[in-house]
């Protein structure tokens, strides 16, 4: 996901500032200045993070900071940069969509980013799990989760009649290794969900077999994996759990 911090006040951190700050903080960063003077960016960087391989840049006035990552290693860059600017500052810290929008102030913290942004970190040992339609999921939500009702009868479905809440859908499957439990996004659609990593790798394939849209892509902080039709639970686990989290 995009992410932005914008300065909204006036200041901005000159470039060999911020390189200098973040080799300090970062040192295995890759950083790329851009040498045309006319060009909108003044620098571009790469960086592994425990959560993601953040990808970014600065803007030549200093003043936008933007990167894609997950949101917990978005929180960890967006705070950094607070730290880098005048307490008097006013930033503002959001992602493409707007859906999650924050003002950044000296004492915010990482806690207080997930909750503008409606997220629950995953339990110890496990990961939170994306689900994005690309191209929708070509059924209306309500229909995906009376067929998720359908095939666990177990599970607890709860429909958020909030038209301001981000989650459309709150869902809680009993599955052989763990709970299943995850959120439907009410504007976007996309399905978030943690459990077992083999609980979730069931639960996602199951997904892809009752859905008809071709563009179903996986996340999770270990990479990603487009579902196909012949994608095996193997492959899967294979692919997203190759490393420790």
């Amino acid at each position: 996901m995009s992410f932005f911090v914008i300065s909204t006040g006036g200041w901005g951190v000159l470039a060999d500032e911020f390189i200098r700050r973040m080799r300090a903080r970062w040192p295995t960063v890759a950083i790329r200045e851009v040498q045309e003077p006319e060009g909108e960016m003044c620098l571009y960087f790469d960086l592994r993070m425990p959560h993601s391989l953040v990808d970014g840049g600065l803007d030549r006035a200093g003043q936008s900071f933007h990167f894609d990552s997950s949101l917990r290693d978005a929180a960890q860059l967006a705070l950094w940069f607070r730290s880098l600017a005048p307490e008097s500052v006013p930033l503002f810290f959001c992602d493409e969509s707007m859906g999650g929008m924050l003002e950044l102030e000296p004492g915010t913290t990482e806690a207080d980013i997930f909750r503008a942004f409606d997220y629950i970190p995953a339990p110890p040992g496990w990961m939170n799990y994306d689900l994005i339609p690309q191209q929708g999921w070509g059924m209306p939500l309500q229909v995906l989760a009376l067929q998720l009702q359908r095939h666990w009868p177990s599970a607890r479905l709860m429909e958020n009649e909030d038209p301001d809440s981000h989650w459309r859908f709150v869902f809680h499957v009993p599955m052989t290794h763990s709970e299943v439990s995850g959120r439907f996004a009410r504007e976007t659609g996309t399905l978030v969900f943690t459990g077992d990593p083999r609980d979730c790798a069931s639960f996602a394939l199951w997904c892809r077999s009752v859905v008809p849209t071709d563009q179903l892509l996986l996340t999770c902080d270990q990479g990603s994996l487009y579902l196909e039709a012949d994608t095996t639970e193997e492959r899967l686990l294979g692919t997203l759990h190759a490393k420790e989290p």
